[in-house]
């Protein structure tokens, strides 16, 4: 009867640890940019092998006037069982949409996206552009290396979205001032 309760104990609590990290988590309202005069929000929609980012510029403080979001899309190594620890991401698609006319002109200008022809409120693909957006996507396939730390509702990125590693040996650590807050659905 013992080992029963054991056996039972130690499945729901190998269960819930492997449930602490899927969820849609979303960050505050962050400045950024030169002189940190813009701002920016982050959201995270993470399953058992799967990562969904999408990165959000807005003009001026506050995250009030959007324009421009980047949507990624990345298989993962799902931690099992950790509450902390290494997290690889294999970037999928990684698309951007420009919702400015300023900000169109000007990547335009200094053909920050090389010869694409960007328009209002088009995506368009830019994993692998290094000089594309608010900060370069690796190309497909490509692995990323990042650490994560869960703890309660709050999961936290080393690098995800500014910094992008790409050697191991170089994984970033827990230094993004950058927390997520996962998404809990209310009750009727």
């Amino acid at each position: 009867m013992l080992r029963i309760q054991i056996l039972l104990l130690s499945l729901f609590f190998s269960f819930s640890i492997f449930a602490l990290l899927p969820g849609e988590y979303s960050s505050n309202c962050f400045p950024h940019g030169e002189g940190l005069k813009d701002s920016f929000q982050s959201s995270v929609l993470v399953s058992e092998e799967r990562f969904e980012g999408k990165f959000i510029l807005f003009e001026g403080p506050g995250c009030k006037k959007s324009v421009l979001t980047v949507d990624f899309t990345a298989e993962m190594n799902f931690p099992e069982e950790k509450e902390f620890g290494p997290l690889d991401l294999r970037v999928g698609k990684a698309f951007m949409v420009v919702m400015d006319e300023k900000l169109r002109q000007e990547f335009m200008m200094r053909s920050l996206c090389g010869d694409l022809q960007l328009e209002l409120y088009v995506p368009f693909e830019i994993q692998g552009l290094q000089k594309c957006g608010p900060f370069p996507v690796p190309a497909s396939g490509t692995l990323v290396y990042d650490y994560f730390k869960k703890e309660g509702h709050d999961f936290s990125l080393g690098g995800y979205p500014l910094l992008w590693i790409l050697d191991e040996n170089r994984r970033p650590a827990l230094t993004s001032r950058i927390v997520y807050r996962k998404k809990v659905p209310h009750s009727n």
